[in-house]
Order: C-alpha cells, then structure tokens, then sequence
C-alpha cells in the first residue's frame, strides 16, 4: 500500500493556504519526493489568487502554469492540493466531488484539505483519522486526506501520515 507522508512545514503551509481564503476553495501544487513507492510531501504552492467576491475563480491559469513549468525543473510536481469549506453546521468532509474526480490526473494524488470554523480556540495534536489527519487549531478544525486517481472516475485513498 502506498503511503503519503507530508512534512511539518508542508502541513503547515497547506493549513495556512486553506484558512487565508476561507469560504472559498484554495488551489494549489505538491512538491514531493519518493522513496520506493511511498512520497513524501516537502511542501506546497498555491497558484490561485483568490476573488472575495462570488465562488471561486483561479484568475491566472497563465500564472499557475508558468508556476508548474518552472517548479517542476526542480523537483517532482504532484497535481497538488485544494480546500473544501463547510459551516459549523455541515460534516466535514475531505472526498472528492465528481469534478474534482474529474479534474485530476490518472496516477497522481490529491491532498483535500477540509476546513471548518469552530467556536472554540483550542488546540489538539494532528492525530490520524481513518485514512488521513484531522486537528483543531485556533477556532478551525481540519481533515486532510489524499486521494489518488485509478481510472477515469475511479479513486481510492491513500494513507496520509505525518
């Protein structure tokens, strides 16, 4: 079975880029290494500017793919990362949608990252949740889980560790 570790400063930033925008999707890449068959996530880049207006909207595709092209000359590029937001009142829920399923590469893994503001501002350690990373960090709650795509809609997860 084929393992995703994420780095501490990797989780980090992806937890940084995902509140930033919060109430919209967060988009970004993963920049991995590998270790047989197992990777490890040394770190991510967001490529969306995000429009406070609306749903979301990646404004420069030009920018995100000068960022792949240029990022990818140094290390391996995964697809990368992006965010789904609920309310306090909605489960929180780290699977892909349909066109998430869509939009990935057959291969590659995506990291969701779900967020959810909470009313209390508390803290708790990263601790694994089924396949992936859940905490609660300073009034948000998080579940990251990693999916990689098998066929054209078909996904199935990966463990995420840290």
């Amino acid at each position: 079975m084929v393992k995703i570790t994420i780095a501490k400063p990797a989780l980090m930033s992806l937890i940084a880029l995902a509140v930033e925008p919060y109430r919209f999707e967060t988009f970004g890449y993963l920049l991995v290494s590998t270790k047989g068959k197992d990777y490890n996530v040394d770190a991510a880049l967001s490529y969306q500017l995000v429009k406070r207006r609306g749903y979301y909207f990646i404004e420069d595709t030009k920018k995100a793919e000068l960022a792949y092209k240029w990022v990818s000359q140094i290390t391996k590029v995964m697809d990368g990362f992006h965010s789904h937001t609920y309310s306090s009142r909605q489960k929180l829920d780290a699977t892909p949608t349909a066109t998430d399923i869509n939009d990935m590469t057959i291969g590659h893994f995506d990291i969701i990252v779900a967020i959810q503001k909470t009313r209390r501002k508390y803290i708790t350690k990263w601790y694994e949740k089924d396949q992936g990373l859940t905490a609660s960090i300073n009034g948000y709650k998080f579940l990251l889980r990693c999916w990689q795509k098998t066929g054209k809609k078909q996904v199935k997860e990966l463990k995420l560790l840290m």
